[in-house]
């Protein structure tokens, strides 16, 4: 068995694109929008499971024992996310860091179910406490950079 570790999905802004496209905002579920953070693309996370799926003695070795995959990779700050869309977009995007008790409301007007919503701000809080620390038993560095993916986000919304 193959347990794949993915930081932050580059694709995330996805979830906040009509706020982008509608208000001119990038909102931010953390603390500042200052931190970087490791944001990989969902493509390398895919190849990584592919290749786990394909090749189980190589990723797991040739005794059957389980893996832990820490995936590495970019690092930016949501500013420097809101900065690289708004030029994809045409416009400057402000950002607007959400107080944590707004975190679940908006989840949940987004469309996310109540469950998953206080889920999905328990893992941020978590990260902005400092929770979540690489760990696996080996690290695998995904490579590609933002800008290509929002490059194809952007070119599906035309």
């Amino acid at each position: 068995m193959t347990s794949v570790r993915s930081p932050h999905f580059q694709e995330k802004v996805e979830t906040t694109m009509a706020a982008s496209t509608g208000a001119g905002i990038h909102p931010v579920f953390a603390p500042s929008a200052d931190v970087d953070t490791t944001m990989v693309a969902t493509r390398d996370i895919g190849a990584v499971v592919a290749d786990a799926l394909t090749n189980p003695a190589g990723a797991a070795g040739s005794s059957g024992a389980s893996e832990i995959v820490h995936l590495d990779g970019p690092r930016y700050t949501e500013r420097e996310v809101a900065r690289r869309l708004g030029l994809r977009l045409g416009r400057e995007l402000e950002v607007v860091v959400l107080p944590r008790k707004t975190w679940e409301p908006t989840f949940v007007d987004a469309g996310l179910p109540p469950l998953l919503a206080a889920e999905l701000a328990a893992l941020h809080e978590a990260e902005a406490r400092g929770l979540l620390e690489p760990a696996g038993d080996r690290r695998h560095v995904c490579t590609t950079d933002l800008d290509e993916t929002l490059a194809e986000i952007t070119a599906a919304l035309v």
